[in-house]
């Protein structure tokens, strides 16, 4: 069926809507003259926030909620700049195939079997063969090889689409792996050589964000055990759990790789138990700080009209950016 991308609707009032949308966080709220529905609406371009159909009903709300694609009729509206959506029916479609989900859903603009191929052969290049055999262990965790494509790295702040969380582990790898030999290669000078332990760094690039395929699903929602506990634990408690069943696992290892990632957002108030304190973790968390805002402005700029310098709002900036100075 083909139908009009959401991102290339007008930005103007009472614009006509008839779609195949995906359906998230659909709730029933009670206002001044009754029942209506509240929801968000997507597909592949875009994603719309606080939709309603007003005039409904619990009984409405139960035969929907579980629903995740709906055909949607109404019109647009215009709020604080953004568009909205104004339904006058949400109905269940009929005979719909397999893979329409994911072809109603924003996607990497990398290959996702070149994603994986290029983890895969950034890990065979670890020298150290207990980093080199964990790593391995939890990339083929049977859950992670069933998830790992699919999941966002975010859900709004950056690379919120499929293989989003593949794409920020391949990207981060590229530039760690650049990073760890210019500095390595241009050593401080002083009494004491000193290198930095690159195959740490690539497993922390690797498995930082790992158990978001946890805390997120495929639909780009939370789930719901990922609201009791998220990707930082998770992935600290399955290292260890993989580390116990590598034989003789070096104790410091151990302690510093679960130290990255427990420390990779940089910040207690960020979310993590504890700040880095080595250099391979304080690398982790400035490398994932640096493009989790950089990338969303890269993805910006392939997007951008022709004529246009500025984005739209990125949620990392809480604003636009400006990409003037970045265009040839």
């Amino acid at each position: 069926m083909e139908q009009i991308l959401l991102k290339e609707i007008p930005k103007e009032k009472d614009y006509p809507i008839a779609h195949l949308l995906r359906i998230s966080d659909l709730a029933l709220r009670e206002g001044k003259k009754g029942h209506f529905l509240q929801f968000s609406a997507g597909d592949k371009s875009s994603s719309w926030r606080w939709c309603k159909k007003w005039d409904s009903s619990p009984e409405e709300f139960g035969r929907l909620k579980t629903q995740e694609i709906l055909f949607v009729r109404g019109k647009t509206d215009v709020y604080n700049d953004n568009l909205q959506l104004v339904a006058d029916s949400l109905a269940i479609p009929e005979a719909l195939p397999d893979d329409l989900m994911r072809s109603l859903m924003p996607s990497s603009l990398y290959e996702i079997k070149f994603l994986k191929r290029e983890i895969w052969a950034y890990i065979q290049k670890m020298e150290n063969s207990f980093i080199k055999t964990l790593s391995e262990m939890m990339i083929t965790d049977d859950f992670v090889k069933r998830t790992l494509s699919e999941v966002p790295a975010g859900l709004k702040m950056h690379h919120s689409y499929r293989g989003g969380l593949l794409t920020h582990i391949y990207r981060l790898l590229v530039m760690a792996d650049n990073l760890v030999d210019t500095i390595n290669n241009n050593p401080y000078p002083g009494k004491r050589p000193c290198k930095i332990n690159k195959d740490i760094v690539m497993f922390g690039v690797i498995m930082h964000d790992m158990y978001k395929c946890w805390e997120y699903t495929a639909s780009l929602e939370y789930a719901k055990k990922g609201n009791l506990l998220n990707h930082l634990p998770m992935g600290m408690i399955e290292i260890n759990r993989k580390m116990d069943k590598i034989e003789k696992f070096p104790e410091e290892i151990r302690l510093q790789l679960t130290h990255l990632l427990g420390s990779h957002h940089g910040q207690v108030d960020w979310g993590s138990p504890f700040t880095p304190k080595t250099t391979e973790a304080i690398i982790l968390h400035h490398l994932d700080n640096l493009f989790s805002k950089l990338d969303p402005m890269l993805e910006a700029l392939h997007e951008l009209p022709e004529g246009e310098v500025w984005s739209e709002k990125l949620y990392t900036l809480r604003g636009p950016a400006y990409l003037g100075g970045m265009l040839i």
